[in-house]
């Protein structure tokens, strides 16, 4: 009757266009791989392999024919498998952000928390995840709890987060830090238990340098 001729209709128009998403997710898949590898060398995880696996099931949805699974493998010679069930809490909050860079084309509404995204990490590493995160800033609200300065100096707000005990009772407190007071627990996280001329120096160059290369990303996006 009508109703099964347009039940017919309708399943046949679903599963054209469910190809047509599909074969587009495959291409999307490839370009995508590609662009979090590189992110993932420049974030201490070079040895590291990403993959994605689309594969059709028979049980189709408003999101089309494909089962979508990340695939990661830490090491060389250790097989990948689901991203999920293998990356340490490190290792999964760098991808993370190694995805959503590569993924951001506009800016949205989105509030993404990062909680130590800098695990494991140092030195020139802490800053290229700060130059991500700032990157992501641009398009998202980006929070992200951070024991490095050199995270925190790409911050365009720095709160600081402390534990007091009063009264046999703990308390929680925030502190929004600015101009001397930021620089000074930025030469803090640096590992300067004694602040002096050079460990603030050392500090107010970090900041500096983030701010510059904050202009140049929005510089860039105004062009």
């Amino acid at each position: 009757d009508s109703i099964d001729i347009a039940i017919n209709q309708a399943a046949e128009n679903y599963y054209q266009q469910a190809q047509k998403l599909s074969a587009s997710r495959q291409q999307a898949a490839q370009q995508l791989i590609k662009q979090v590898m590189s992110r993932l060398a420049e974030l201490n995880l070079e040895n590291a392999h990403f993959s994605i696996h689309l594969t059709q099931d028979n049980k189709p949805d408003q999101y089309g024919i494909d089962k979508v699974v990340f695939m990661f493998a830490p090491n060389p010679g250790m097989g990948e498998k689901p991203l999920h069930k293998i990356a340490s809490g490190g290792e999964l909050s760098r991808i993370s952000l190694a995805i959503q860079v590569a993924g951001v084309r506009q800016k949205t509404e989105a509030t993404l928390i990062f909680d130590e995204v800098d695990s494991g990490v140092g030195g020139a590493t802490a800053e290229v995840v700060g130059r991500l995160l700032k990157t992501l800033s641009q398009y998202n609200q980006v929070i992200c709890v951070t024991h490095l300065a050199q995270v925190a100096a790409f911050a365009d707000n720095h709160i600081k987060i402390s534990k007091n005990v009063k009264h046999n009772e703990t308390f929680t407190q925030f502190t929004t830090l600015t101009n001397t007071a930021r620089i000074d627990e930025l030469a803090r996280m640096s590992g300067g238990l004694q602040l002096d001329k050079k460990t603030r120096e050392h500090a107010q160059n970090m900041r500096q340098n983030a701010v510059q290369f904050t202009h140049t990303l929005t510089a860039g996006r105004t062009r």
